[in-house]
């Protein structure tokens, strides 16, 4: 009897992961292919030049990125995890790691809108520099909310989250370049305001 339970739940494990890899493969598919089919509106909106301005933004803000978040939404995700002490109790309290999270995000959009002054004198970013501030926060907040609703293994949440935050862009791209010829920042703010809705969905 035992021994069928534990095979029983084995097969329950394995279940479970072929279902959630198959919900998070779905997902990064989804969103893969959504932005191949952007490609077109690219090279219609933007010229070259344009869009190696908006390559160079989001460069330097995924630089900044991990600086300023202090890879705060990796710990999101390691410690909002279902780990118990040996009395059996969870071993984090998963809001209280949440706030932390939150508070410690606040304390780099500070400490980078602080920066900005620095960052319009970089060759190239006279222009931009609003762009890369905004970027940086408005992922760190969606990389936040992202890992915690995966950490609460909420996977087929996580998975569609992906594919919500592509269309968002494609959405607004569609808003932003071809009917309001916003050319760069079209194209940043897309990015921008699609994170920060996802994370107000999430």
């Amino acid at each position: 009897m035992e021994q069928n339970r534990s095979a029983s739940a084995k097969s329950g494990k394995y279940r479970r992961l072929i279902k959630n890899t198959f919900i998070l493969t779905l997902g990064t598919f989804g969103s893969k292919l959504l932005v191949f089919l952007l490609l077109p509106l690219y090279t219609n909106c933007l010229l070259p030049s344009e869009y190696s301005s908006a390559d160079l933004i989001a460069n330097l803000a995924n630089f900044l990125i991990p600086i300023f978040c202090c890879g705060v939404s990796e710990g999101v995700l390691r410690f909002s995890l279902k780990e118990k002490t040996a009395n059996g109790e969870a071993k984090y309290d998963r809001k209280a790691v949440f706030s932390a999270s939150l508070c410690i995000t606040l304390l780099g959009s500070l400490l980078i809108a602080a920066l900005f002054p620095l960052i319009r004198r970089i060759p190239g970013f006279e222009s931009y520099g609003i762009l890369v501030i905004l970027y940086v926060i408005a992922s760190n907040l969606h990389s936040i909310a992202a890992e915690y609703v995966r950490a609460c293994e909420k996977h087929a949440l996580y998975s569609f989250q992906g594919v919500l935050n592509t269309s968002f862009v494609i959405a607004l791209n569609l808003v932003f370049l071809p009917w309001l010829d916003l050319g760069v920042y079209g194209y940043v703010l897309s990015i921008i305001l699609a994170d920060l809705l996802t994370t107000i969905f999430l």
